[in-house]
């Protein structure tokens, strides 16, 4: 396997929020190499670290989405389920997302997410607008985000589509 794509010197985590600026230029970095398997069409990052990875901070930005979540569900959608039922519905989501599927999860997100809910008592059409909203807050921002680095570091589909089609040139012959 073979990177097709290199991000050199990144942060080694995206979910948490750092007190400082100067706070956030220390934080660890490292690299992304994106490989690509012919055979299989996995994609994993080839230099990733976990000796980098700081649970902590994963759990911190864990917890904070949750405890946002739950605000969603009193607030905007008037209804209320425990801090229990709403991480339930997180890791089956999460879980239910590693089916491949349309792009952004379309439907694996949202069934189990809908059913897990209702389980709960929550009524159904609830149910699907507070998962259907959940998705959208959670995929929307950080797309965005892609996209704007993408353009910002001169990417495009066109350029990864031409270094695919090398790799995979590459291995076939």
């Amino acid at each position: 396997m073979e990177p097709f794509i290199e991000f050199l010197d990144v942060p080694v985590n995206s979910c948490i929020l750092l007190r400082t600026r100067e706070e956030a230029l220390a934080y660890p970095r490292g690299d992304i190499a994106l490989g690509f398997c012919g055979g299989c069409g996995f994609i994993c990052n080839l230099a990733f670290d976990p000796a980098q990875i700081q649970l902590r901070d994963l759990l911190a930005a864990a917890e904070g989405i949750a405890l946002a979540n739950e605000d969603l569900g009193d607030f905007a959608f008037d209804f209320r389920v425990s801090f229990f039922a709403l991480m339930l519905m997180n890791g089956i989501v999460n879980l239910a997302t590693t089916i491949p599927s349309a792009p952004g999860y379309v439907g694996t997100f949202d069934a189990p997410g809908i059913a897990v809910l209702a389980a709960y008592g929550v009524a159904p059409g609830v149910a699907a607008g507070y998962t259907l909203t959940l998705h959208a807050t959670l995929w929307l921002p950080i797309t965005l985000l892609g996209a704007y680095y993408m353009a910002r570091e001169g990417l495009n589909w066109n350029k990864v589509q031409v270094e695919y089609d090398a790799l995979k040139n590459a291995e076939v012959g």
